[in-house]
């Protein structure tokens, strides 16, 4: 029974108010990123696809479980626990992980009212039952983990820093250059930020041989009219997605631009 559980928050807090303790004023750390999904468009199985299966490069750590509502009408009730490779030290951090979920999911066609994904998730101070078996639905229990050894999260857990970096980066671009209103758009009606999301998830999704699709994901930004900068910076954001490659992908990518333009 669910009155039978207890719960957890994946964030240390300062002991410093006496009014609660679980306030953004008092957050110190969090060790992990909990999403809630409350029986929207997003299945288990495609988040596991997203994150796992069909990642390629761009895999990470998480443990999936069914919510306790989740039943044969409620099948998309389902919580994820994703790791961090060290905890966050600032909610700023946290905001730019749950940010760049929220985003890779949107490219594949998921927006956060259509997963109804809790919006408290992104606050870092919540608290969530912990997994559990419904007495009542015990069909519908569900649990797994995907890379979740030390090793593995070593590899695939989620690095906040790198996040909030370009998160910052991003903002920076943003606030530099003007965009008119036609170029927002692609034929199609395609938004211009999933066209390069479409782009850098090709490359992700790959296991193997990502270098010459990698600099070719610059040619087709470039292709889109994006600034050099702009270029530059999501072909950094996609060298640290995929890791474990040789660094420095993104300078030789953007002097190959540079000479094919000159």
């Amino acid at each position: 029974d669910k009155d039978e559980l207890f719960l957890i928050n994946p964030a240390v807090f300062n002991d410093t108010d006496t009014e609660g303790h679980r306030r953004k004023d008092n957050f110190h750390q969090s060790y992990m990123m909990v999403l809630d999904f409350d029986g929207g468009n997003l299945s288990i199985s495609e988040f596991e696809d997203i994150f796992w299966h069909d990642a390629g490069g761009g895999k990470r750590s998480f443990l999936i479980c069914n919510t306790f509502s989740r039943s044969e009408d409620q099948l998309n009730r389902f919580r994820v626990l994703m790791f961090y490779i060290h905890p966050v030290n600032s909610l700023k951090e946290h905001y730019a992980v749950y940010d760049s979920i929220v985003s890779r999911l949107k490219s594949h066609g998921y927006t956060e009212k259509s997963m109804k994904l809790d919006s408290n998730c992104r606050t870092g101070v919540q608290s969530y039952w912990m997994p559990c078996v419904n007495r009542a639905q015990q069909e519908h229990a569900y649990f797994k983990t995907w890379g979740t050894k030390s090793r593995d999260i070593e590899r695939y857990g989620i690095n906040p820093q790198q996040y909030l970096d370009t998160a910052i980066q991003r903002t920076q671009k943003i606030q530099l250059v003007e965009v008119d209103s036609d170029a927002e758009y692609i034929p199609g009606g395609v938004s211009k930020e999933d066209r390069i999301e479409l782009i850098l998830d090709t490359v992700r999704a790959l296991p193997e041989g990502r270098h010459k699709p990698y600099f070719n994901a610059g040619l087709k930004l470039r292709s889109m009219g994006l600034s050099e900068n702009e270029i530059e910076y999501y072909l950094r954001i996609l060298e640290a997605d995929i890791g474990k490659q040789p660094k420095n992908w993104a300078d030789d990518a953007m002097k190959s631009l540079r000479q094919s333009t000159t």
